[in-house]
């Protein structure tokens, strides 16, 4: 294939989606030796990029299944105002993954752990009003 010619078919492969990246990789027998070579390091990053995307959303999963049964009963636009100080939407948006400048919101570590926090407190002020009327 002509330096051109992988240039664009390089160009390609890295916008491309699923069903344009099987039409790529059925062309990588035309690559000289050295362009198979290129296009590896090419295909390891991608797969790379992709196995960090998927981790991510198994993270993110994970957390909304944990914090499931409590949302029926413990306003999420609640626990944003209080624990967070943050508007009633944002902690919804970090929970749904809704996207931010063209990324999902997540919550970070430490803001798992103010959440993790929030839930106890509020369960601790729940077990004390219980405990007040006997």
């Amino acid at each position: 294939m002509e330096t051109k010619e992988f240039q664009e078919f390089i160009r390609r492969f890295q916008s491309s989606g699923l069903d344009e990246l099987e039409q790529s990789l059925d062309k990588v027998d035309d690559l000289t030796d050295e362009q198979q070579t290129q296009f590896q390091t090419l295909l390891d990053a991608r797969a790379g990029d992709a196995l960090a995307r998927a981790k991510d959303t198994v993270a993110h999963v994970k957390l909304i299944l944990k914090i499931a049964p409590v949302t029926d009963y413990v306003s999420v636009a609640y626990l944003s105002k209080r624990f967070f100080g943050k508007s009633r939407s944002w902690l919804h948006n970090r929970l749904r993954g809704n996207k931010n400048n063209g990324k999902p919101d997540t919550l970070s570590g430490d803001e798992i752990s103010i959440l993790q926090k929030a839930l106890l407190t509020i369960s601790d002020e729940i077990k004390t009003a219980a405990l007040h009327l006997s």
